[in-house]
C-alpha cells in the first residue's frame, strides 16, 4: 500500500504541473525489457535456474524543463536448482521510478526513485531513492553533483563508459529498495551521501569523488570513502587509445575485523584501451589493493569490463552481492578484447592473480523497429578467487543463454 501511496502521489503531482503547464509542450518517453535467462551451473553449488524479468515506465517531460516520471520492475524464477542457495532475484518486484525533476543547460535534478547515470559516478549508478544534482559550468568543463540515497535498487547494473553495459547483467539479479519487512536494501545499510567534480579539458578528464555511508550493508559501521578519476585519450591513426588510472581510500571499520586488523584500503588501478574504427576492441589492465583480506572496496556499482558480479558466488554474509574482484589484498592483471558491430557485440576477458576470470559473452540483435529491439545472446564464464579471509572460496563456472525484448 505504501508503494501504490507513492505512486499514486507522484501521479498526481505530474497532473498538477500538467495542469498548471498551459501551452508547454509535453513529452513522453516510453521505456520496458521483457526478458528471459537460463543458467547452468557445473560448479559443486548447483546454482542453476531460469528466470524472467520485466520492466516498464515512463519519463514524462515538459520543455519549461520539469519532467517527472513512473516505473515498475518485476522478477520471477519458473526453474531452480540451487542446494539451499539462495534465488538469484531477493524480490519479486518494485517501483523502479517515481521520481520529480528538473533539467536545463546548466542544471539537473531529481528527486525520488529514479536513474542516477546522469551524475556519471561509476560507484553509484543505476536507480536510486533519494535526491541527486548536477551543474554544469558556461564553459562545460567543470561539472559538480551532489547524491543523497537512503536506499538502492540492485539490478545488475555495470557500465562501463567505452565498452557499455555488461550483457545480460540486467537480467540476473534484483533486489528492491525496501525488501520484507520494510527493511531497506541490505547493500546500502545506512545514508549514502557521494558528491565530486568532474573537470574535463581537450581530451583530458580529472573526477575527483567522496562517499559516505553511516552504515555500510547494515555493518553498524561507518564507510568513507575518498578517490579521483584520471584520463586521456587521443587518437593514432586508425586506433584511439584511451587511458584511465583510478586510486581510492577507504576506511570501513568491519565488526568482521580483529582488534589488529586495519580498516583502510586502498584501490590503485590502471586501464588501457585501444579501439580501431570503433568495431574493434583490446587492451589489458592491473588492479591492486593493498588492505585488510577481510575487507572488501564497498561498490554497489563498478565500471568495469568483468562479468564476476553476474557469474561468482559462494560469497555470504554482509560481503554478499559485491563485486569479487575488489576483495582486499588483490593483485591481478587482465587483458580483454571485444567486438561491437550492427549485427553482433561480444565480450573477452583473462585475468589473472589473486582474482582469475575467463569470460565471453555475446549479443546478437536479431530484429528491430524504430525503437523496439528483440536480442539473443549466450556466454560463458569461470571464475575463482579469495574474498572475506578465505581461500579459493568464490568461484563460477557457468553457461548463460538469454532472450530480451525492449523498447
Amino acid at each position: 500500500m505504501k508503494t501504490l501511496t507513492k505512486l499514486s502521489s507522484v501521479a498526481l503531482l505530474g497532473l498538477g504541473l500538467i495542469s498548471s503547464a498551459n501551452a508547454v509542450e509535453i513529452n513522453v518517453n516510453p521505456y520496458g525489457k521483457l526478458g528471459g535467462i537460463a543458467s547452468l551451473d557445473f560448479t559443486n553449488s548447483k546454482q542453476s535456474y531460469g528466470g524472467v524479468l520485466a520492466n516498464a515506465g515512463a519519463d514524462f517531460s515538459l520543455t519549461n524543463g520539469l519532467r517527472w516520471g513512473l516505473g515498475a520492475i518485476g522478477a520471477w524464477t519458473p526453474w531452480e536448482q540451487t542446494n539451499n542457495i539462495s534465488s538469484p532475484y531477493a524480490s519479486a518486484g518494485d517501483a523502479s521510478e517515481a521520481y520529480i525533476g528538473y533539467k536545463n543547460k546548466l542544471i539537473e535534478f531529481y528527486a525520488g526513485r529514479f536513474k542516477n547515470g546522469f551524475t556519471n559516478f561509476d560507484w553509484l549508478q543505476g536507480n536510486v531513492q533519494g535526491a541527486s544534482i548536477r551543474f554544469t559550468t558556461y564553459e562545460s568543463k567543470m561539472i559538480y553533483w551532489l547524491t543523497y540515497a537512503n536506499s538502492y535498487l540492485y539490478n545488475g547494473k555495470q557500465h562501463n563508459y567505452i565498452q557499455g553495459d555488461r550483457i545480460a547483467a540486467d537480467l540476473t539479479s534484483l533486489t528492491s529498495y525496501n525488501t520484507t519487512g520494510g527493511k531497506k536494501n541490505s547493500m546500502v545499510g545506512g545514508e549514502i551521501i557521494a558528491g565530486g567534480v568532474d573537470f574535463a579539458y581537450n581530451n583530458f578528464w580529472l573526477k575527483p569523488y567522496v562517499l559516505f555511508n553511516t552504515n555500510a550493508a547494515g555493518t553498524k559501521s561507518i564507510l568513507l570513502q575518498g578517490g579521483l578519476k584520471a584520463g586521456i585519450s587521443f587518437d593514432i591513426s586508425k586506433f584511439k587509445s584511451t587511458t584511465i588510472f583510478q586510486a581510492m581510500y577507504q576506511y570501513w571499520d568491519l565488526p568482521t575485523l580483529a582488534a589488529n586488523d586495519s580498516a583502510s584500503s586502498i584501490l590503485l588501478w590502471a586501464d588501457q584501451t585501444f579501439r580501431y574504427q570503433n568495431f574493434l576492441m583490446f587492451g589489458a589492465g592491473i588492479v591492486g589493493i593493498p588492505g585488510n583480506e577481510k575487507s572488501t572496496i564497498y561498490a554497489l556499482s563498478d565500471s568495469s569490463k568483468f562479468y564476476g558480479r553476474m557469474f561468482a558466488s559462494g560469497m555470504s554474509g554482509p560481503l554478499s552481492g559485491f563485486a569479487p574482484y575488489f576483495a582486499g589484498t588483490s593483485l591481478y592483471g587482465y587483458v580483454f578484447g571485444g567486438l561491437d558491430m550492427k549485427w553482433v557485440r561480444v565480450d573477452g576477458m583473462v585475468s589473472f592473480g589473486t582474482y582469475n576470470e575467463y569470460s565471453i559473452m555475446s549479443n546478437f540483435p536479431v530484429w528491430q523497429q524504430k525503437n523496439m529491439k528483440l536480442s539473443l545472446g549466450v556466454g560463458y564464464a569461470y571464475i575463482k578467487g579469495d574474498f572475506g579471509g578465505g581461500t579459493d572460496n568464490v568461484s563460477g563456472n557457468s553457461l548463460k543463454a538469454f532472450a530480451k525484448f525492449s523498447y
